[in-house]
C-alpha cells in the first residue's frame, strides 16, 4: 500500500539485525493464497509489526490479520507482541488505540529510523533515556515550583561542589 518503502525498509533492518521477517512483498509468490499466507503468519509469528496508516485502517485484509493475530495471541502460552510502526500522522482508534506505538512520522535520519525500528522490535521506548541524575532517588527538579530560588541555589551548590550535606527528614517530592 502506501508504505511499500517503508516496509522494505523495516524488512531490512529487521533482517540485518537477525530477526526473521515474513514480509508479503517477498514471501507470498504469484498465485498463492493471501488469506492462507496470512493465516500462517499470523499462526507462525512471535509479533505482529504493524505499519499503521489509514490505509491500514481502512484494509480488511489489514483488520481480519489483526484481530486473527490478537484472538492467537490471547490463546497463546507463549509471549507474541503487537508492534506498530505509525506511519502517517493518523490516530490510532478502536482495539489499537491502547497500544504505544514507535513514530516514524516526519523521522527524515535513517540512522534514527534503524534506531527506533530495532527498538520496537525489542519493545522499548521511542524516547532516548533520560540524562544521569547525580543522586539517586532525589526527584527531578519540579520546572515550576516557584519560590525559594535562593534556598535551591545553596542546595545545589552544597551537593553539586562535592561539599557533605545531611537531608535529616524524610523527603517526598518538594
Amino acid at each position: 500500500g502506501s508504505v511499500t518503502e517503508i516496509a522494505r525498509e523495516v524488512a531490512d533492518v529487521l533482517t540485518e539485525s537477525g530477526y526473521k521477517v515474513f514480509v508479503q512483498d517477498y514471501d507470498f509468490l504469484l498465485g498463492d493464497s493471501v488469506i492462507e499466507r496470512m493465516h500462517d503468519g499470523v499462526k507462525n509469528a512471535r509479533d505482529l509489526i504493524i505499519l499503521f496508516t489509514r490505509d491500514y485502517e481502512q484494509s480488511p485484509y489489514c483488520r481480519k490479520e489483526f484481530t486473527s493475530f490478537e484472538a492467537q495471541r490471547l490463546r497463546d502460552v507463549e509471549e507474541r507482541h503487537i508492534i506498530i510502526l505509525r506511519c502517517e500522522d493518523a490516530p490510532l482508534e478502536g482495539l489499537l488505540a491502547d497500544v504505544i506505538y514507535q513514530d516514524l512520522v516526519g523521522i527524515e535520519d535513517r540512522d534514527e529510523r534503524k534506531r527506533r525500528i530495532i527498538a520496537a522490535a525489542e519493545r522499548q521506548s521511542q524516547a532516548a533515556p533520560p540524562p544521569p541524575r547525580p543522586f539517586i532517588g532525589v526527584p527531578p527538579r519540579i520546572p515550576n515550583f516557584t519560590g525559594r530560588e535562593d534556598e535551591l541555589y545553596r542546595l545545589d551548590a552544597i551537593l553539586i561542589h562535592d561539599k557533605p550535606a545531611v537531608v535529616t527528614q524524610a523527603v517526598g517530592r518538594v
